[in-house]
C-alpha cells in the first residue's frame, strides 16, 4: 500500500484525572457515606440582576432516609458581598428554562443569611473560590488558597492550593481538616482545626502524618495550641522523608481515604510532564524525555485522506493531538483481577474527563464508547464540543494494565474526527502493548 508522512502535534497539558449523574460533584456527605449535598461545576455563572452582582449553582439536596421526600434539585443565587443566599426548587419539566427563570424571578428580599452549617459553608467556598472544578469567580473575590474537598458530619477537608507533590509511589499534601462540631485534644484543650501533611502510599492504601499542628481561631488569628513534625513540611510537601513516617490504614468511606484515592488515581505510571519516546515505541518499551512540544511523524495510508470531511495533508497542523498523563494499575497475576481492575479505573476516567470538561464549559455530545483493537485492547473515547464549534475527543488508548489518554481538538466536526483519529490510532502498535517495565516518572 502506498504510504505518506504526516506530522501530528502532540503536546502537553496539566488535565486532573483524577460525570453522569454525572457532572455533579460531592461537597458533603452524611455519617453513613450517602451525598447530602452536590453540585454541578459547570453550573456555576456570575451574573447581575437588580444591582447585586450575584452567583447562580445547581445544587442537588438529598435528605436523610427517615425524611418523606427524596432529592431535590435546587438553583442556587448568592450574593458575596453580603454573604447571603436564596435558593429555588427546579422541577423536571422546567429545567431546561430553570436558569432563564430563577433569575427573571430573582427578589433581593429573598436573600438570606445561611448561618453557620453547611449551606453557610457551601456559600463561602462559592464566594472564596474553594469549589472544586470551578473556575468562575465572584468579582473584585479574592482566592482563599484552599479548595474544599469534601465534608461529613463532623469535619470539613480542605486541600492547599497546588501543594500536591509525589515522591515515587507516594503523594504528599497539606491539608487543613476543620472540626464542625465542638472538638478536644486529649487533654481537654480545644481546638477548631488542623493543618497538616499527608502523605499515601498509593500501593499500600495506606497513609501517615508527617506534620500536623492543632490551632484555635482567637478573633482573626488562628493560635497553636499543640503541633507535631517540622512545619517547613506544609509549605513544601516534597520535603518529606517517607521512610521516617509510621503508616496505617484510613478508615473506609472516611475523608482521608476519599483523597488517597483522588490523589492515587494516576498512580504507579505518572507520566504528567513526560512521553513515550518515539524512538522505541515498536518494541513496547517505555522510555521518557522532557519537551513542551514533540513532533511525531507518522505513516499514514494514502487512502486515509478519503475518510471524512477533512483531509489530512502532509504536515497538516489542524489537529492538535494532547498528550496527557499515562495512567495504570499494578498487575497481579490474574488476568480477571487485571481485568476487574483497569474496568473501574476506565469508569472512573470517563467521570473524570466528563466532569471536567464540560465545567470548562464544552458540551459532551457523543457518550464514551469503544471500539475493540485486535481483541488486545480498545480505543475508548468521547465527543465534546466548544460553544465556538471547535470539536474536542478525549481517547483512552486502554491495554492490559494501563491507559494512554489523548485529547484531541481540531475544527472538524465529530465524525469526520473520528474518521481519522480513530483509524491512526488503532495502526499505532505501541499503543496497548503490555510494558515489559514501568516508565520512570520524570
Amino acid at each position: 500500500m502506498m504510504k505518506r508522512l504526516t506530522i501530528i502535534l502532540f503536546a502537553f497539558a496539566a488535565y486532573g484525572v483524577p460525570a453522569s449523574a454525572e457532572s455533579l460533584s460531592t461537597f458533603a456527605h452524611d455519617g453513613a457515606g450517602r451525598s447530602v449535598l452536590e453540585f454541578d461545576p459547570a453550573s456555576v455563572s456570575a451574573f447581575s440582576a437588580k444591582g447585586h452582582a450575584l452567583m447562580r449553582v445547581a445544587v442537588k439536596e438529598t435528605p436523610s432516609e427517615n425524611e418523606p421526600h427524596g432529592p431535590t434539585d435546587l438553583t442556587v443565587i448568592i450574593d458575596c458581598r453580603l454573604r447571603q443566599m436564596t435558593a429555588s426548587p427546579v422541577t423536571p419539566a422546567a429545567k431546561d428554562r430553570a436558569s432563564a427563570a430563577t433569575v427573571a424571578g430573582f427578589k433581593t428580599r429573598d436573600l438570606k443569611q445561611p448561618g453557620n452549617g453547611m449551606y453557610g459553608r457551601f456559600v463561602g467556598a462559592v464566594c472564596d473560590g474553594e469549589l472544586s472544578g470551578v473556575k468562575a469567580s465572584p468579582a473584585k473575590s479574592g482566592k482563599s488558597g484552599w479548595t474544599h474537598f469534601i465534608e461529613g458530619p463532623q469535619r470539613a477537608l480542605y486541600v492547599a492550593n497546588g501543594s500536591v507533590r509525589t515522591i515515587g509511589k507516594y503523594r504528599a499534601v497539606s491539608v487543613r481538616l476543620r472540626e464542625l462540631v465542638d472538638a478536644q485534644l486529649p487533654d481537654g484543650r480545644h481546638i477548631d482545626a488542623r493543618d497538616a501533611v499527608w502523605v499515601i502510599d498509593c500501593e499500600q492504601k495506606s497513609g501517615a502524618v508527617a506534620y500536623e499542628r492543632a490551632f484555635a481561631t482567637v478573633g482573626d488569628k488562628n493560635e497553636t495550641v499543640q503541633s507535631t513534625g517540622d512545619e517547613r513540611l506544609f509549605a513544601e510537601p516534597s520535603h518529606v522523608e517517607v521512610d521516617k513516617l509510621r503508616f496505617g490504614r484510613p478508615v473506609a468511606g472516611s475523608s482521608q481515604a476519599r483523597l488517597s484515592e483522588e490523589l492515587c488515581l494516576t498512580s504507579f505510571q505518572d507520566l504528567s510532564s513526560s512521553v513515550l519516546s518515539s524512538s522505541d515505541l515498536s518494541s513496547g518499551h517505555a522510555q521518557t524525555r522532557t519537551a513542551n512540544f514533540v513532533y511525531y511523524t507518522l505513516e499514514v495510508p494514502v487512502d486515509w485522506t478519503e475518510a471524512g470531511t477533512g483531509k489530512l495533508q502532509p504536515g497538516d497542523k489542524t489537529l492538535l493531538v494532547t498528550a496527557l498523563n499515562l495512567i495504570g494499575i499494578e498487575a497481579t497475576t490474574t488476568p480477571e483481577q487485571d481485568a476487574a481492575a483497569m474496568k473501574s479505573l476506565m469508569a472512573e476516567l470517563e467521570k473524570n474527563a466528563v466532569r471536567t470538561l464540560t465545567s470548562q464549559g464544552l458540551k459532551l455530545v457523543l457518550e464514551f464508547s469503544a471500539k475493540d483493537i485486535g481483541g488486545q485492547r480498545a480505543l475508548i473515547r468521547g465527543v465534546f464540543q466548544e460553544n465556538t464549534g471547535i470539536t474536542v475527543v478525549q481517547y483512552y488508548v486502554a491495554g492490559p494494565t494501563y491507559v494512554v489518554p489523548l485529547l484531541v481538538t481540531g475544527t472538524r466536526d465529530a465524525a469526520a474526527t473520528l474518521a481519522e483519529m480513530d483509524a491512526i490510532l488503532s495502526s499505532l502498535r505501541w499503543l496497548g502493548k503490555p510494558l515489559e517495565r514501568r516508565p520512570s516518572a520524570n
